[in-house]
């Protein structure tokens, strides 16, 4: 499946089974023109309550925060992210 990307902030998840980094995630924005990226910026939206599963371990509360990713990063399924298009292209997972 591909999925369009408009110029501007557009909502997307990672259509894939494991974690993928977002250089390999989003390679289908590199310009093939050389121009570099077609996005600008990937926010992860982080809101969850993480419960202690293991002794010495701590909750963790995240209600409504954003990271910021770089192409360096990891991408997950089931999560939801932000990203800022520079121009129209076509993502392909």
């Amino acid at each position: 499946p591909t999925y369009p990307g408009k110029a501007g902030w557009n909502l997307v998840g990672l259509h894939s089974e494991r974690d993928k980094g977002v250089g390999t995630a989003l390679k289908s924005l590199t310009s093939p023109f050389g121009g570099g990226s077609l996005w600008g910026s990937l926010l992860e939206f982080k809101n969850y309550i993480k419960y202690p599963t293991r002794e010495g371990e701590t909750a963790e509360t995240i209600l409504g925060a954003y990271a910021s990713l770089g192409s360096g990063d990891t991408m997950n399924p089931g999560k939801g992210y932000w990203i800022y298009m520079i121009q129209d292209g076509t993502i392909v997972p």
